[in-house]
């Protein structure tokens, strides 16, 4: 339902998904149906979008071939409804995917996903509830994931600075 009210009213998502993704996939394919066959009935050019037009996958623990899945399924350009004065339209989601150093860096295939994912998918995140931890732990995430990656902190900043303001469309 958060899915289908996303992609009604064009919001981004926020997703924490922990060894579920094969039903998210199944909800997210869901989705699309449902709102493909939902556009058939509509000729308002608003009503053309399948999916909520950005996603974002918080403290991701899948594996890279996951995180290329998620992409190639959800990025994937996908033909509307043919407007009365121009061609078929195409609306697709961008993938954002954030990895927090308290939950995923333990992990050994963490590093192999940030590199699958690219500077252009991330978003720099912690998980702490705990004000005092976040600037540490924010330290932390951009060493490592600048590393993984090879560019510098400020490269890796504002990239990430860049892709938040994008996922939220935030103007500044």
């Amino acid at each position: 339902l958060q899915l289908l009210l996303a992609t009604k009213y064009q919001r981004p998502v926020s997703v924490h998904c922990v060894r579920a993704m094969g039903k998210m996939l199944d909800t997210i394919n869901e989705v699309i149906a449902t709102t493909s066959l939902s556009n058939q009935d509509h000729d308002d050019e608003d009503q053309n979008h399948v999916l909520p037009p950005r996603m974002y996958f918080h403290a991701f623990g899948g594996k890279a071939s996951t995180a290329i899945q998620l992409i190639r399924t959800l990025e994937k350009p996908r033909k509307g409804r043919k407007q009365k004065t121009s061609k078929s339209t195409i609306a697709k989601t961008k993938v954002y995917f954030g990895f927090a150093p308290l939950i995923n860096f333990g992990s050994p295939k963490t590093i192999e996903v940030i590199q699958t994912v690219g500077i252009n998918r991330l978003v720099l995140e912690t998980d702490h509830e705990d004000i005092r931890k976040v600037g540490h732990s924010m330290n932390i995430g951009i060493e490592v994931i600048s590393n993984a990656l090879q560019v510098t902190p400020e490269v890796l900043i504002n990239a990430t600075n860049n892709n938040v303001k994008d996922l939220y469309r935030i103007s500044i």
